[in-house]
């Protein structure tokens, strides 16, 4: 069975959507990408990352908005924000359980 495929989205893809990610290494269910909105971010946002999506989780509303404005391979995706703000180092405990309560809330994912 093919597992579910899951695009994290933040700004600069150095913390949040990294950690993200990280947390379906190994999931039985998904498998995740991350990058981030900024020009210089780590793994910038592309048509092509959006088309290999199932789902595109963002981190603030911001984001799904630049996403639906500027790639027209976001227009058909279903859309997930967390609403966690950019507070965070990459794999911070308080930021990975915040990741995966509000996964569990908002998309229905448990990780």
């Amino acid at each position: 069975m093919a597992k579910t495929r899951l695009l994290f989205v933040c700004t600069g893809n150095t913390d949040r959507s990294p950690t993200a990610e990280i947390l379906f290494d190994q999931h039985e269910h998904y498998t995740a990408r991350s990058c981030g909105i900024a020009p210089l971010a780590h793994i910038p946002v592309s048509d092509e990352l959006l088309e290999w999506a199932a789902y595109v989780i963002c981190m603030e509303e911001p984001h799904r908005f630049v996403l639906l404005n500027r790639y027209p391979a976001a227009q058909d995706k279903p859309f997930y924000v967390l609403d966690i703000p950019d507070l965070y180092q990459k794999d911070e405990p308080e930021l990975v359980e915040k990741l995966k309560g509000k996964l569990r809330e908002v998309a229905g994912v448990e990780v």
